[in-house]
């Protein structure tokens, strides 16, 4: 491993923090319904489908669900940043 690698390496880090950090505090501002069906849409992979199941909703409730709770995490994340969404780190995005 070069200085290179470890500095970019720790860089990576510190982004991926810094983005899972602003991740956590724009989901508080999420129902509880929002953050449960995000929740296992995205950190469990499952269906709309599947989801409706567990939540008892229709899938199509579920698919209102992602993307209002989508939209809203935009909006809070582009006023946290004055207006201007600032873009995740590359890593993060695939994380």
């Amino acid at each position: 491993m070069t200085l290179e690698d470890a500095i970019t390496a720790v860089e990576d880090g510190d982004a991926r923090a810094e983005d899972r950090a602003m991740l956590e505090a724009l989901l508080r501002a999420l129902t509880a319904c929002q953050r449960l069906v995000l929740s296992l849409r995205f950190d469990h992979d499952l269906t709309q489908h599947e989801i409706a199941s567990i939540v008892g909703i229709s899938q199509m409730h579920v698919s209102r669900v992602i993307r209002d709770g989508l939209a809203r995490l935009r909006a809070l994340e582009g006023d946290s940043h004055g207006g201007a969404r600032r873009q995740p780190s590359a890593r993060a995005a695939t994380a």
